[in-house]
């Protein structure tokens, strides 16, 4: 029903009107020949408009809870009941007749007269914020709203208009809002307020969404030198080397991180070696070698990973895998290197490469060239003999 004339007429005699059909509560509500209560302000009148029906007179009665009392307004168009003193009749009602010459030609239904007040809002028990949650975690505000008429409670998330009445996770059931499974991106602050035509009443927390530390070890991303192969969790390294080792921490509050080298005397790492991103080893040796773990913590929990590390010379088949761009990889120049017992292996520049059974076959010759000078003499001393020049013995 369009109530702006009657809002017309009303302003012109100094009163106020609101023109919300559905709300019960202030001054200036239709009457739509139903049943329905009305709210004041101890301190306001209450206005109750019906329009005229053509041919007829409106005439109001109010009954009080103890005793009845009769007024009625009569306009050319329109005609109100007025409630002057909503406290004295709060608790009874109001009807109007259509009269017709004096004869009621219908009688409406009661209007319940009630006292107004603004809502309050108290939570059970007393909410502490910020309200700390895991990821995953459950938690129930209770509260207890008063007002008349009763207010309607609803949340809003930051400074948003739009209630979360609909959000998958934040539900009202008897009272209570019930939070299920807080997912991180539910942090942040909250208004749970209570409204009816009169005011609101507000209650504000913050919710803090607090997640488990992991580690994320990227073995495949380490950079450095003298690396002879990566993977996952496996690095094999040359004495000397340079080691750069990415990793990934996650986790609400913020965790705390150590590394450790649990070799034959686990030892707690410098904390100067790693920043939070990389761990950085330098000039690694055959004592670095070993497994790594690192351990990060916060107040929910801990997350760790580990790597294995493996430190050893060379060997002529394992030319060294350079990583980064560090220029080329040197395998040293401080002479030669001695393997088994094959003889001298020369690399670099220096001359020809002597591999294989060389000391072997020297040896052979000497021996068949001593066999044959053995032998030689042998028959010349028979030569000799024979002829009475020399004797040999």
């Amino acid at each position: 029903m369009k109530c702006w004339p009657v809002c017309l007429i009303l302003l012109v005699l100094g009163s106020t009107c609101t023109c919300l059909e559905n709300v019960r509560c202030g001054s200036g509500h239709v009457l739509e020949n139903s049943s329905f209560t009305v709210y004041g302000l101890e301190s306001e009148s209450v206005f109750v408009l019906a329009r005229k029906v053509n041919g007829t007179t409106l005439k109001w009665g109010v009954r009080a809870p103890s005793g009845v009392s009769l007024r009625s307004v009569v306009w050319s168009l329109y005609q109100r009941l007025v409630v002057g003193n909503v406290t004295k009749f709060a608790g009874g009602y109001a009807w109007y007749h259509l009269l017709d010459q004096g004869e009621t030609v219908y009688s409406s239904e009661r209007v319940h007269i009630q006292v107004g007040k603004k809502p309050d809002l108290h939570v059970t028990p007393t909410l502490q914020s910020p309200l700390k949650l895991n990821v995953g975690g459950n938690a129930r505000i209770c509260f207890m709203p008063t007002g008349s008429p009763y207010p309607s409670v609803k949340l809003y998330k930051g400074s948003s208009s739009t209630p979360l009445s609909s959000h998958s996770r934040f539900q009202f059931v008897n009272s209570c809002l019930e939070m299920d499974s807080v997912l991180l991106e539910d942090r942040g602050s909250y208004t749970l307020k209570a409204e009816n035509c009169f005011g609101s009443s507000d209650v504000e927390f913050r919710l803090k969404v607090f997640v488990k530390p992991s580690v994320a070890i990227e073995g495949r991303k380490a950079t450095g030198y003298h690396t002879i192969s990566v993977e996952d969790l496996f690095i094999d390294m040359v004495p000397g080397g340079l080691l750069v080792l990415p990793y990934e921490i996650t986790g609400l509050p913020k965790p705390d991180t150590k590394w450790f080298h649990l070799n034959s005397t686990p030892y707690l790492i410098e904390s100067s070696k790693f920043n939070g991103s990389h761990l950085t080893l330098q000039n690694v040796s055959v004592s670095d070698a070993g497994i790594y773990r690192v351990i990060a913590r916060n107040s929910v929990g801990e997350g760790d990973a580990t790597f294995t590390l493996s430190v050893h010379t060379l060997r002529k088949s394992e030319p060294p895998l350079t990583t980064g761009d560090t220029g080329d990889v040197s395998t040293g120049d401080t002479g030669d290197v001695s393997t088994g017992d094959t003889g001298d292996v020369s690399t670099g520049d220096t001359g020809d490469v002597s591999t294989g059974d060389t000391g072997d076959t020297h040896e052979f010759f000497m021996l068949v060239a001593c066999l044959c000078l053995s032998v030689f003499i042998v028959l010349c001393c028979q030569q000799l003999n024979s002829t009475g020049v020399i004797h040999c013995s």
